[in-house]
């Protein structure tokens, strides 16, 4: 039971009330022993991992990574994608037995895709193309159970090389620091055959040494990073055949770890892979057991794969809730989703280097091209919604950036995972909901704030939590963000689309973006110019007002700050300003003679696309105040907030702004109602700042390099939002402006108005 949730219990005694009573005069530290999850914030993890460096990756098999799949990629946010080569699944790019005959350019095709969404490619040689001969003199199989003599793995080694060498010739030099793993699952007997599976890996190590040898005599020594053995970490080191005898007869059959030990002392890799799976067989598990016990011994491999690695790079290369070659239909419901969060926290917490989920891209059919059941997270046809675990790990990959500092956390009830980190952005708490059951989990040691769901009732839905507990549907995941900026860096939803990519629109949207982003706002748009008021959005567009907010996350749910500001003495401050700053753009609001202020702005949980603002104060007389000294959430939609300033000091140098103007823009193509606002300013390290006082909306002025004047500007639409909102589209010279610039010491510049200096128009 929470604290927030005493209301819910029926008191029918007058016992019980007084139980009651001293059950919520319990001092905090019961309060917080008593919780589901407790947060330390100041504490480090207790797990093999201090900070995150970790890669979101998938399996891609180029028959059907095109089009929409590589599309879905991109908006996963990719950090790494595995390119199977020389195997069945890429017959078709050797087209004969003669030695290094190879389709190059299907081949760099494919790389090129991988490429587009921003990844890094992880080239897997798989198994040995045709031309490669058995020791009998047939033609390889290109299967990873095809055994080589002597002159097949020479020529193994050879093939290595030059794919290499042409990836370069192509791609550049940079393809030489992508990743190379040699063969798959060599411990797999089903996969690999007893030649590779039984006994301690000499026949893989033989392999790997071959190829070792070539690369470094075409690229010299160390300089290719070679990793294996894309190990298939379930295998027990018990298996039988199908008359219940051992596979590997008197040889020994070890146990995976064992096997990985044996291969790594006499192969050296530079990095470690390594596969598993939830189960192999539907229904031998529920989901429960494999949500629970099986991530359990997940997390112990991944913890001893680790201290094996010995600081070396190892990725868990292939992952998924099952890996039969009939998948689960729970692959495409929320349990999967569960699985794979809970998984990637689990990874990130023992110290893993990435995950690459098997697979990213399935057949728009929903079938592999050996016409199996498949089990990808999204499809390579159009229109077909993603799975469940696509949202999750998309949402995770944004909540959990590189250089973020695990902090300790402890989970009390077995059916829930939690991991927390602290970052640039803040502390950013993630639990996962590994029950079937709704629950009301208890949280402490992180403050209230926003948060980002994802469960059966949508990819994505803001909520807010309270400080105490926070509800979790069956197998939903949460992430908690209280104090982050936002997961803005998420791709926007589908909306506007068809408008992005539409031929001859005015202006259409590519032709200042790019196609790029034709499934909605994409990093063109997000990353590239958020900051300026787009010429095709501020001129002639019904939404103009709005377009480059709605960009920067300004268009979620409606939220409203009610507060004081005071002086250290308590008195109140006068025109002061309030901002919102939700990076590019902001909301504002000015205090009375009271020092009491109202400022509506999005509170940032409108989708895992929108943007927290930080609060900050403003007045020239006053340090800036960035924080709240005091924030209450009284409901969803209401929280008091009260700031404290100190006021300026003689020694702290107060930044100039002067020669304000609003003039026509003057571009080649920019249509009428474009104007460029800006300021000369005077001070180091500035942030400028222009306030629309019709709509109080805030524009972050650009600096303008090596210009003598120090001049910010940005570009605006012209239209008054208030004539817009009575039905009325026309400019208003009466609109005007308040521009002023802040130091990195918190000094404010006096508050300048800028009036438009052109005539009406429209």
């Amino acid at each position: 039971m929470s604290l927030g949730h005493v209301g819910q219990w029926p008191v029918r005694t007058c016992g019980a009330l007084l139980w009651l009573a001293a059950f919520v005069l319990l001092p905090a530290a019961d309060v917080i022993r008593s919780a589901d999850v407790i947060v330390d914030l100041d504490e480090a993890a207790s797990g093999s991992a201090v900070l995150v460096d970790f890669e979101f990756g998938s399996n891609e098999l180029h028959d059907i990574f095109v089009d929409e799949g590589v599309a879905r990629a991109r908006e996963a946010g990719l950090d790494s994608i595995r390119v199977w080569l020389g195997h069945r699944f890429l017959a078709a790019a050797v087209r004969s037995t003669t030695p290094l005959d190879l389709d190059w350019e299907l081949l760099f095709d494919y790389v090129g895709r991988v490429l587009a969404v921003g990844a890094k490619p992880h080239i897997s040689f798989v198994a040995a193309p045709a031309w490669i001969y058995t020791p009998d003199g047939r033609p390889s199989s290109q299967h990873e159970s095809e055994v080589l003599g002597p002159i097949g793995v020479q020529a193994y080694g050879d093939y290595v090389a030059e794919v290499i060498d042409q990836l370069r010739q192509r791609f550049g030099e940079a393809a030489l620091g992508w990743r190379y793993a040699i063969w798959n699952e060599p411990n797999n007997h089903q996969n690999a055959g007893s030649a590779y599976a039984c006994g301690s890996g000499e026949a893989y190590v033989e392999l790997f040494a071959r190829a070792r040898a070539t690369t470094d005599a075409r690229f010299g020594p160390g300089q290719i990073v070679l990793g294996g053995p894309s190990l298939d970490a379930i295998d027990t080191g018990t298996t039988l055949n199908a008359t219940g005898t051992p596979v590997c007869g008197s040889v020994p059959d070890h146990d995976w770890l064992t096997y990985l030990a044996s291969v790594d002392a006499m192969a050296a890799l530079d990095f470690i892979v390594w596969h598993w799976y939830g189960m192999f067989e539907i229904g031998r598990a529920d989901p429960h057991e494999a949500l629970t016990e099986r991530l359990d011994w997940f997390e112990e491999r991944v913890r001893k794969i680790t201290e094996l690695a010995d600081g070396r790079p190892h990725f868990v290369e292939e992952i998924n809730y099952n890996g039969d070659l009939k998948a689960d239909p729970l692959i495409d419901t929320q349990v999967n989703a569960a699985f794979m969060a809970s998984a990637t926290l689990r990874a990130i917490r023992q110290g893993a280097s990435g995950i690459m989920v098997y697979k990213g891209t399935r057949g728009p059919d929903g079938l592999t091209p050996r016409g199996e059941p498949d089990f990808g997270l999204w499809s390579g046809g159009p229109a077909v919604e993603p799975t469940p675990a696509f949202h999750v790990l998309q949402m995770l990959r944004r909540a959990l950036p590189d250089g973020s500092r695990l902090v300790r956390v402890e989970v009390g009830p077995g059916d829930l995972d939690a991991l927390a980190v602290v970052g640039a952005r803040g502390a950013v708490l993630v639990i996962v909901n590994l029950s079937d059951e709704l629950r009301d989990v208890r949280v402490a040691g992180i403050g209230a704030g926003p948060v980002i769901q994802s469960d059966d009732l949508g990819r994505w839905r803001g909520d807010w939590f309270d400080g105490h507990s926070l509800q979790l549907r069956s197998h939903g995941v949460a992430v908690i963000l209280p104090g982050a900026t936002s997961l803005a860096a998420l791709p926007m939803v589908k909306a506007g689309a068809a408008a992005y990519a539409a031929p001859g629109t005015s202006l259409a949207c590519a032709g200042c973006h790019g196609f790029d982003a034709q499934d909605g706002p994409g990093p063109m748009i997000r990353g590239a110019a958020p900051h300026v008021f787009d010429a095709s959005h501020a001129a002639r567009l019904s939404e103009s007002g709005d377009i480059a907010a709605f960009l920067a996350g300004l268009g979620s749910s409606s939220h409203v700050f009610d507060g004081r500001v005071t002086d250290g003495l308590g008195v109140p401050i006068k025109d002061a300003m309030v901002l919102a700053d939700f990076g590019d753009f902001g909301m504002t609001a000015m205090t009375g003679a009271d020092g009491m202020f109202r400022l509506a702005a999005a509170r940032g949980d409108g989708g895992p696309f929108a943007l927290a603002p930080t609060l900050r104060v403003l007045h020239p007389a006053y340090v800036a105040a960035d924080g709240a000294d005091s924030r209450v959430a009284r409901s969803p939609t209401r929280t008091d907030v009260v700031f404290v300033m100190d006021r300026i000091t003689a020694d702290l140098e107060q930044p100039l702004v002067a020669s304000p103007h609003v003039v026509p823009h003057q571009e080649l193509g920019v249509p009428t109602g474009v104007w460029t606002i800006g300021v000369a300013t005077a001070g180091d390290n500035l942030t400028v700042w222009a306030v629309d006082r019709d709509s109080q909306r805030a524009v972050r002025l650009q600096k303008v390099d090596d210009h003598p004047f120090g001049l910010f500007d940005a570009r605006i639409g012209a239209m008054n939002l208030t004539s817009r909102l009575l039905g009325v589209t026309r400019f208003d010279e009466q609109r005007y402006w308040t521009i002023l610039a802040v130091s990195s010491q918190g000094s404010s510049s006096h508050f300048v108005d800028a009036r438009p200096s052109v005539p009406p128009v429209g």
